[in-house]
């Protein structure tokens, strides 16, 4: 074969700053030229990971229920809000993570972090709100139960972690192991307690 000139690979440079706040908040930021949007993450240390046995569900339950209400905001304005950048706004509970993200034109980053912001940091966690939530869930996790794959996934991974937080599905269960509490028996006493605590 004859000879042949290797490309070089231009890998391209990024514009990417890390910053800390004063209360420890890292922040991860990166410019991009020509994007027309910019992308808002919030990840939070909460989770399955960090649930009790007795708490799994709480963090997938806990945005649920922020979106009833959250600091000023009612459910109405916490909609509107939404609407206002575009409705591009995502919540989900991970194994070890709460993420909040929106996607909005550069003039709204102010609007969609101070949202951001109201609805991870200060959800009304109000018994209305729980039981509309919690009812919701419920159905969520009835046509859960059905799904093959979702089943043999828990198996495997009650199996890999053996009782460790990780191995139990983010969205939480119906029933918790025998004597203990049931989802539709959280309180929002106990919700908030969770939602304040610091992660261990």
């Amino acid at each position: 074969m004859p000879n042949q000139k290797r490309r070089a690979i231009k890998i391209p440079s990024r514009d990417v700053e890390r910053s800390v706040l004063g209360n420890g908040v890292r922040i991860i930021s990166e410019r991009v030229k020509g994007s027309p949007a910019a992308l808002i993450s919030l990840w939070v240390d909460s989770g399955a990971r960090y649930e009790k046995l007795t708490e799994a569900g709480v963090t997938h339950l806990i945005q649920r229920m922020a979106l009833h209400g959250a600091g000023d905001r009612s459910a109405k304005l916490v909609a509107k809000a939404i609407d206002r950048l575009g409705g591009d706004f995502q919540m989900e509970a991970q194994r070890d993570t709460a993420v909040y993200q929106v996607r909005v034109s550069p003039d709204n980053i102010k609007a969609a972090a101070e949202l951001i912001a109201d609805v991870s940091l200060r959800p009304n966690l109000t018994q209305a709100a729980l039981t509309a939530e919690s009812d919701k869930l419920i159905e969520d996790l009835l046509a859960l139960e059905e799904d093959a794959d979702f089943v043999v996934e828990g198996m495997f991974l009650r199996s890999l972690w053996k009782g460790h937080g990780l191995c139990r599905a983010p969205r939480g269960r119906l029933l918790m192991m025998k004597g203990n509490t049931k989802l539709e028996a959280f309180k929002p006493n106990k919700i908030q307690t969770f939602h304040t605590q610091p992660p261990s």
